[in-house]
């Protein structure tokens, strides 16, 4: 369904001046209005611009899984998917993951270019956890899924040598949580790793005769 951009008169009176397109951006951006993206965009908005949260346009977009505003400051904007929100040091492709907004890290990891191969792996600048790693933190079955299938590291260690089965293996407790076990043992998971707390999923059982 088509949208109309956001008419100056409609920024008062939230806004004093009317071009402001960095605001107008973030704003048309949050109420989901394509047209006025595209229209910021055009004018020369800065797509990196930051909202009183520390977000990106990019990051607001992933959050409301808006595909067609994801697609649009990817490949229109040229939006860098490697930007941090500000505030809790994630990418828009992160934050997705950790979120479970799975379209719309599908949509940022299908219109990212020639940043796929970095985005897939790329660590937190906290915690240095790979998106697999936080998919597995929130125990979300389709969203490591998605992530092998488009080949991430997966035996990948931060700098406390975790990996996404050491982290998988910590928290298990449900039966869903084994299919994530089972799903990282398929596709090679190191079963011997170790991280700096001396913790290996060797500990559990289960794992070994799997």
């Amino acid at each position: 369904m088509a949208t109309s951009p956001i008419p100056p008169s409609s920024f008062s009176p939230y806004y004093k001046e009317v071009e402001d397109l960095n605001r107008f951006l973030l704003t048309a951006v949050k109420l989901n209005l394509l047209d006025s993206v595209n229209s910021a965009i055009t004018r020369g908005a800065d797509i990196s611009c930051l909202d009183n949260e520390g977000k990106t346009a990019l990051h607001i977009a992933a959050e409301n899984e808006n595909i067609e505003i994801i697609k649009t400051l990817l490949t229109k904007g040229k939006a860098n998917p490697l930007t941090m929100c500000s505030e809790k040091h994630l990418t828009p492709f992160q934050s997705a993951i950790l979120n479970g907004k799975l379209k719309a890290a599908k949509a940022i990891y299908e219109h990212c270019g020639e940043n796929k191969d970095i985005i897939k792996n790329y660590t937190t600048k906290d915690d240095h956890l790979s998106p697999l790693m936080l998919a597995c933190q929130t125990k979300n079955l389709e969203a490591v899924q998605f992530l092998l299938d488009i080949k991430v590291k997966v035996d990948f260690q931060n700098l406390q040598g975790d990996t996404a089965l050491i982290l998988a293996s910590d928290i298990i407790s449900e039966d869903d949580e084994m299919d994530i076990i089972d799903l990282l043992l398929k596709n090679r998971a190191k079963i011997n790793d170790k991280n700096k707390k001396d913790f290996s999923n060797l500990g559990f059982p289960f794992i070994n005769f799997r």
